[in-house]
């Protein structure tokens, strides 16, 4: 089956909320993040002349809301670095499924994978998200712009079969 769709840019911005909530990498770097700012913060503060209980109140903010500004900054530089290069992350994309695995054709790259290969599989309402490592990622679409709706009824039941063991 060969079907058609456009990924942008709110398609990779889900994707990257997904490993920001899901990937070890995210939850490691997360952490490391929030305590090495935390001892930054209570440096920084106490060398000001602040006092040790300013100093460990900034430590300890730093430490809760760290992992916001990690979230936030990663989310903004996906959305800066795609719109620098576009050309080989979001637009046309032709998806080739097969009981074997799938082939993912943009206009400058193309992606091979079998179904074997997939680690998990997360989904939201618009688009599957098919890890084939911690943070290696393809984007498929629920819609798609060469299909009826009938096959579309069959394009996501395929998709749902091949990967239903892998879901999380």
């Amino acid at each position: 089956m060969v079907v058609e769709f456009e990924v942008n840019l709110e398609d990779l911005k889900a994707l990257q909320r997904i490993s920001l909530r899901t990937t070890n990498f995210h939850k490691r770097n997360r952490i490391l993040n929030g305590f090495f700012g935390a001892i930054l913060a209570f440096i920084l503060s106490f060398s000001f002349g602040f006092g040790t209980i300013v100093s460990l109140l900034a430590s300890i903010l730093y430490f809760i809301f760290g992992s916001i500004l990690y979230n936030v900054g990663l989310i903004y530089q996906t959305e800066r670095l795609a719109r620098k290069n576009d050309s080989l992350t979001v637009g046309d994309c032709k998806l080739y499924i097969s009981e074997e695995g799938f082939r993912a054709e943009f206009k400058r790259t193309t992606q091979h994978s079998t179904w074997s290969e997939v680690k998990k599989v997360y989904e939201d309402e618009k688009r599957y998200f098919i890890y084939l490592s911690d943070l290696q990622a393809v984007i498929i679409k629920k819609e798609s712009k060469n299909t009826s709706k009938d096959e579309l009824i069959n394009f996501n039941k395929l998709i749902s079969g091949y990967i239903k063991e892998k879901e999380v």
